[in-house]
């Protein structure tokens, strides 16, 4: 069986690849443990624009049921493109993109995880512009979809 970590992240990366977010191909639409678009990371993306999912925070328990507990794996989606530090070039595209993501998950069950039931995700904002990737002429904006599984105890 699948890891449930593992699960999630593919239905997560699943998801958005179902978007056909423009300009996006699907093999640029990747999950690692530790996001990372360099060279060798993999698995790696074929230059930008690109989206990498990670669930590198780890996963919390939280309130359940007398036979169930409740799992939470936070998911950071990150997406990049290259830039050359426009304020305006591909500007509502970018921001398109990041409020597809958004629709997609908030308040939407994660279909197939099988290790237990996904509850309702919930979407916490994050950055709309790191800087750092900024003066390297990328844009990268996150936002982290909380995937929460209800799981039987054993």
């Amino acid at each position: 069986m699948t890891a449930t970590i593992d699960q999630v992240l593919a239905g997560v990366v699943s998801t958005i690849r179902g978007l056909s977010l423009t300009g996006i191909t699907s093999a640029n639409v990747v999950s690692q443990i530790v996001g990372d678009d360099e060279e060798g990371a993999g698995p790696t993306v074929a230059g930008y624009p690109a989206i990498i999912c990670t669930c590198n925070a780890g996963e919390t328990t939280g309130e359940g049921t007398n036979l169930r507990d409740d799992w939470l794996y936070p998911v950071t989606v990150v997406i990049i493109s290259t830039e050359n530090r426009s304020q305006t070039t591909n500007r509502a595209r970018n921001l398109q993109w990041r409020q597809s993501v958004k629709r997609a998950f908030h308040n939407k069950r994660l279909a197939g995880v099988d290790g237990g039931d996904s509850l309702p995700c919930r979407v916490v904002g994050g950055t709309v512009a790191d800087r750092p990737r900024w003066l390297q002429n990328q844009q990268a904006q996150s936002l982290r979809v909380d995937v929460t599984i209800r799981e039987v105890r054993t």
